[in-house]
């Protein structure tokens, strides 16, 4: 008989059965610690991620937007010294949860060409200036800091989770969609939660220029996917376009004789911060119509002109048609996206200054850095990778990893050094694994065997497995098969740490390339889970006491689960039910033992004097069979 047949008829009880059932219902739920609710059902889906909009100006920094968006992986590297970096941290223990690296919203690459060799330097930007940043969503328990990072952090504003709440509705109540038309999804690898998600915009193209818009797009995406690291990581990486029109073509230069200014989308410009070939826009807008396709990551501005020029900060800039486009955009990619400095070495003699915080740069030799272990240690002699005089606008006393790169010169490519950084990079927003099968967390082991699975981009990664902490030996691929008769009765923990493993990733200093799947693996035991015993007290007077003590017993050799249930059995026999109210687990060999003594009203109907009644404890066990074990007692009530 079920345990839903055996609760049929509760609610026809009587009186006085059902002032005997609620004595009995408090005294085992009281004594046991049972709750009379079932198991919360817990959620693995993964929690969504904010998207904070701040302004930057030299009174301060203010939040100005904040937009709800699907769970985004992000950078795990700790900011450099002297950046900017985000924290959230938990307001009741002042516990940090998360630090997060910021760019600095007022400076920007800058690089010219001089006598056809790459200078420059990065520019400041006047006025207000904009960036954001995406982190999981922020609670009225938690506040954020922003402050510079290293050995002079500087606090630079607080802002509570309450206000953060607060913007997010405000933001949705106030957002106006993009004047542009629906994103396009121009390389689609898998789901974005697990891609790096990179966002074409384009300004200066008019409604009757998309399809040039569309031209420079694949042009770009072409040299990007075709270059290293992108082409052997392509399968991690998702590319969007947004078509914004603008009412005129083309983009402002104000340093021509006469200067042109036109009306674009993002308001872009040559000659930003002075600076002839710097191309760059206004933040603010690029990020509010970004803002219409909420899985980016980052994003590459492309501008209709055919005039050399790019910039980098919050985003890459690159003219659209100029014939080193696709160079222009990786080399200004480097900057925005990977967090490199540019390796020239002019306009500037010798520095004598601290160690520079980009990873391609260093002031350090070939012996200090192999023996301190830092920057590009790893890479040492491999690859033609050195120490070379000459990197970030200095000619001495700056080093770089190789004689040539593309954050040197736009007719070469990413040096392995800058290729592993943007690679890692790459890993900031996708891991190892895309997906797991059995879905499952829990998974019951009602077969011989069971398979276990895990999905990869990768084309190149180790698996090992492991059973309760033991590497489980030989098992290295992506399909592990589990025999159900190697593993004892009871819950065990299956885990497959999935690693990738590829030439031109010497290091992963943060774990990016390596992540954890786990199941709870269950075998139920064909032996009995339990010993149950009722003893009952043979006669009782009314408003005397009714001892009785019940015990269950683990005899599984494996923690066992269990619900209980005591039901009453009037003289003729037939049953009062509704005990079950009781739930929990015993370890192998333990014995729960409680004793139960339940008052006998005064007062009882004559039909149940005199006559013997029963008390029938039903025990379930948390197998996927459900086992019942029960034991009975029988006692008389007599007048007093």
């Amino acid at each position: 008989m079920s345990m839903a047949d055996r609760e049929n008829g509760y609610g026809t009880m009587n009186r006085p059965r059902a002032l005997l059932t609620a004595l009995l219902v408090i005294i085992i739920s009281t004594t046991f610690g049972f709750s009379p609710c079932m198991a919360n059902d817990v959620s693995t889906e993964d929690q969504p991620s904010q998207r904070l909009v701040f302004r930057g100006s030299p009174q301060g920094i203010e939040l100005t937007s904040v937009e709800l968006v699907p769970s985004r992986r992000g950078p795990a590297a700790a900011a450099d010294s002297g950046s900017l970096e985000i924290t959230v941290i938990d307001k009741a223990s002042g516990r940090a949860l998360l630090r997060r690296p910021l760019a600095d919203p007022f400076l920007v690459h800058a690089d010219t060409v001089v006598e056809g060799s790459l200078a420059g330097g990065p520019a400041r930007l006047e006025g207000d200036q904009h960036f954001s940043v995406v982190i999981p969503a922020v609670g009225p328990g938690q506040r954020i800091e922003i402050s510079r990072a290293g050995h002079q952090s500087r606090l630079l504003t607080v802002i509570d989770g309450r206000e953060i709440e607060l913007r997010q509705s405000q933001t949705r109540d106030s957002h106006d969609a993009t004047a542009g038309g629906p994103a396009e999804t121009v390389y689609f690898t898998g789901d974005p939660a697990n891609r790096l998600d990179i966002l074409v915009l384009g300004d200066g193209y008019t409604d009757s220029e998309m399809g040039l818009f569309a031209d420079h797009v694949d042009n770009l995406v072409n040299g990007l996917l075709g270059s290293e690291p992108f082409n052997r990581f392509a399968s991690f990486v998702n590319i969007h376009k947004l078509e914004v029109p603008s009412s005129q073509s083309g983009t402002d230069q104000p340093d021509q004789v006469p200067p042109v200014y036109v009306d674009t989308a993002f308001n872009s410009s040559f000659n930003y911060a002075g600076v002839p070939q710097l191309l760059y826009a206004q933040t603010s807008l690029v990020l509010e119509a970004a803002a219409a396709v909420p899985e980016y990551d980052t994003i590459i501005l492309v501008v209709n002109t055919s005039r050399y020029g790019g910039g980098a900060g919050a985003y890459a800039v690159c003219a659209g048609g100029s014939a080193s486009a696709v160079q222009l955009m990786l080399h200004e990619f480097g900057h925005s996206f990977g967090g490199l400095t540019d390796e020239y070495q002019s306009p500037y003699d010798t520095y004598t200054g601290p160690e520079p915080s980009a990873p391609n740069c260093t002031s350090m030799g070939w012996f200090d850095m192999a023996a301190q272990q830092l920057k590009w240690h790893h890479w040492l002699g491999i690859e033609g990778v050195g120490i070379n005089e000459g990197c970030e606008y200095y000619a001495h006393g700056k080093f770089r990893p190789a004689h040539n790169c593309l954050m040197r010169s736009l007719d070469s490519g990413f040096d392995p050094v800058c290729r592993e950084i943007m690679a890692l990079g790459i890993f900031d927003y996708a891991g190892p694994v895309d997906s797991r099968e059995p879905l499952e967390q829990l998974v019951t082991l009602d077969t011989d065997t069971q398979s276990f699975l895990v999905l990869t981009a990768a084309d190149g990664v180790d698996v090992q497995w492991y059973l309760d902490g033991t590497p489980l030996a030989g098992s290295h691929g992506t399909q592990y098969l589990l025999q159900t008769d190697t593993v004892t009765p009871g819950e065990h923990l299956l885990e497959a740490v999935v690693t990738i493993h590829d030439s031109w990733l010497l290091a992963d200093p943060d774990g990016r390339l390596t992540e954890r799947v786990s199941w709870t693996v269950v075998r139920e035991s064909a032996l009995q889970s339990f010993q149950v015993t009722l003893l009952v007290q043979e006669e009782v007077s009314t408003g005397e006491q009714l001892w009785t003590q019940l015990a269950i017993a683990n005899v599984s050799g494996a923690r066992q689960s269990f619900q209980a249930s005591l039901d009453l059995i009037r003289c003729d026999g037939s049953r009062v039910n509704g005990f079950r109210r009781g739930s929990g687990s015993i370890q192998p060999g333990d014995e729960r033992r409680i004793n139960l003594p339940i008052r006998i009203p005064a007062q009882m109907p004559e039909q149940l004097l005199e006559c013997p009644m029963g008390l029938e404890l039903m025990v379930v066990d948390g197998t996927a069979s459900g086992d019942v074990y029960s034991a009975a007692g029988s006692f008389t009530i007599l007048a007093d």
